[in-house]
């Protein structure tokens, strides 16, 4: 029994990737997104957030009869059945979760670069905005269809199984709405769990299965988990609810790294096209208009890396009161 893949997200008009001067330079100057290594953002341990609160509902549920505390359950399941299935599923999840930890300091992935709904966000120039931040606004939908992941290397076999880990297809941008809501986190997660063990629970009825059957079960329980794991890959700590986040995410072989305070952070680079790009935003600052001007002579002078000039490209200035510190 096949379980689909996890599709993209429904994508908005426009999304915000926030950067400083140097980050804008090189975007520009190589039509390219930085992903970085997900253990390296700023919440280290979202990676396995949702993982935890499935794991955490399942303990809730194993304190009463699931069966009649929760709807959802197919009603031809006997209780007993569902009551031992969310055991098993407890217990699997808890494997995963250290399995997951595991791959992540591994550093093959997942790659993320970050984007943002929110245009002219205060609490995204106070992580960017030291010396005056910009924010390239991009067509969500010309990024989605021109975006590739630059192999400059080939994989290795230990990132083509991590990427298997997670069911993020290796080597392939996977666009991803980040979820906040408590109610709306609980909704998809209890709603993964019922559907994993309403379509796996079935196939116990029966005490005895053939080394074919057994094959065929173990198969369909590795692609249910996956396929929740994908899912609440989605859910993100509430904290950052105002970053409205998109993410491009990706497993591969690192290509490169970059030295900071907390060691050498791997990294993925991901080309578009430069019709993208339809704005920059001059972030709150100092020298506000004279970093417009200079933003606007590199776009009328500058060739990107296909050789072709920008055009097109707003140039405007934050309305958000902020000065940095």
């Amino acid at each position: 029994m096949a379980v689909p893949d996890i599709q993209d997200d429904a994508l908005p008009e426009s999304l915000y990737h926030y950067t400083d001067a140097a980050g804008l330079l090189g975007i520009l100057d190589n039509n390219s997104l930085y992903a970085t290594h997900v253990a390296y953002l700023n919440d280290s341990q979202e990676l396995i957030y949702g993982m935890q609160m499935a794991v955490d509902e399942l303990a809730e549920w194993l304190k009463s009869s699931p069966k009649e505390a929760m709807k959802g359950w197919d009603p031809a399941l006997p209780g007993w059945l569902i009551s031992g299935m969310v055991k098993a599923t407890a217990i699997a999840l808890g494997v995963e979760v250290q399995k997951r930890t595991k791959i992540l300091r591994q550093n093959f992935g997942p790659f993320v670069t970050c984007l943002s709904e929110s245009r002219d966000q205060l609490s995204q120039w106070r992580g960017y905005g030291r010396g005056g931040g910009y924010a390239i606004r991009f067509d969500a939908r010309r990024l989605h269809d021109s975006a590739q992941l630059r192999r400059t290397h080939d994989v290795t076999a230990r990132a083509a199984d991590s990427a298997t880990e997670l069911g993020i297809p290796l080597g392939e941008p996977q666009f991803m709405k980040m979820v906040y809501g408590r109610e709306t986190q609980l909704e998809i997660v209890r709603g993964q769990l019922f559907e994993a063990i309403n379509k796996l629970a079935p196939q116990f009825k029966t005490k005895k299965q053939s080394a074919e059957e057994l094959a065929q079960t173990r198969g369909l329980a590795e692609q249910l988990l996956k396929q929740l794991v994908a899912s609440v890959m989605r859910v993100k700590n509430p904290g950052f609810e105002e970053e409205q986040e998109y993410r491009v995410a990706t497993f591969f072989t690192p290509a490169d790294y970059s030295a900071s305070e907390i060691g050498l952070i791997p990294r993925v680079e991901f080309r578009f096209d430069s019709s993208c790009v339809r704005e920059v935003l001059i972030g709150p600052g100092l020298h506000m208009g004279t970093r417009k001007s200079s933003v606007e002579y590199y776009l009328a002078t500058k060739l990107d890396a296909a050789g072709q000039k920008y055009s097109g490209i707003e140039v405007t200035e934050s309305e958000t009161p902020y000065r940095g510190d």
